[in-house]
């Protein structure tokens, strides 16, 4: 997607919550929504932080950019697909360990890898309700 298109996306976010502002959380869900949307698997490729957790009807760990690519058509299946489309900005939920979008058993962890603050680098390193 363009980047003046997921800029509209967030900003449209950030109104529907009661906020003029979008901020980093809000771009990344946008742009994240956008490439299940697509079945981006190369956008979501590079925006993994390995090793990667994937959780579903098997367990595993993905190690390497590789792994992924072995995986990718099959492993972000309709539950987990609804769950993280259905998100909305103002119900992310946030810890110690990242930020979950998603719901229950069915959501994708996400973490800032940056080491300035100020501009954060979120990356995928957990999936649960994957395929």
């Amino acid at each position: 997607m363009k980047p003046l298109a997921i800029a509209l996306l967030a900003g449209a976010f950030a109104c529907l919550a009661g906020s003029a502002y979008a901020g980093p959380r809000e771009i990344f869900l946008a742009h994240l929504q956008q490439a299940i949307r697509q079945n981006d698997m190369g956008w979501i490729g590079s925006h993994l932080s390995f090793p990667v957790a994937i959780r579903g009807k098997h367990r595993l760990v993905l190690r390497s950019r590789q792994a992924f690519t072995n995986f990718d058509p099959a492993l972000i299946g309709p539950t987990l697909r609804a769950a993280v489309l259905a998100e909305k900005p103002e119900d992310l939920f946030l810890n110690w360990q990242g930020m979950m979008i998603g719901s229950g058993q069915h959501n994708v962890w996400v973490c800032d890898v940056s080491a300035d603050p100020s501009k954060p680098d979120y990356r995928i390193f957990a999936m649960s309700g994957a395929n």
